[in-house]
């Protein structure tokens, strides 16, 4: 919680490259797994939002603010995750990358030297 806060804090001293960075990741941060992240990121974003308005785009300033507040974020997922990718849209960020969940259920890794946790229990013996 304390980290969306400080995040959000550093904005205004930051280059112009690195607030972009820290704002898309903040923005990527509203749809956390865990609800209160995504509470306390919005309502820091929200107050910065309202300090520094040049970091919110001019014509879509107010559907962001609205999106911040409007939004119930520690509620249901599918409702946090639409509103968050309509504010990457907002703010021009290219939208977060994907994660697939590897084909197979939890494969075991192999260590290309070293084999399986497996492999090395039953060479030495135990």
């Amino acid at each position: 919680l304390a980290t969306a806060n400080a995040q959000v804090a550093l904005l205004p001293f930051c280059t112009r490259a690195t607030r972009r960075a820290l704002l898309r990741s903040s923005v990527v941060s509203l749809a956390h797994k865990y609800p209160r992240v995504r509470r306390a990121t919005a309502d820091a974003l929200y107050v910065h939002s309202l300090a520094n308005e040049a970091d919110l785009p001019a014509e879509a300033g107010e559907e962001a603010s609205a999106l911040l507040v409007g939004t119930q974020w520690d509620g249901a997922e599918a409702e946090v995750r639409t509103a968050r990718d309509q504010l990457m849209r907002l703010w021009s960020f290219d939208p977060p990358a994907v994660r697939k969940a590897p084909a197979g259920g939890s494969a075991k890794k192999e260590d290309a030297v070293f084999g399986t946790y497996t492999d090395l229990v039953r060479d030495a013996g135990y």
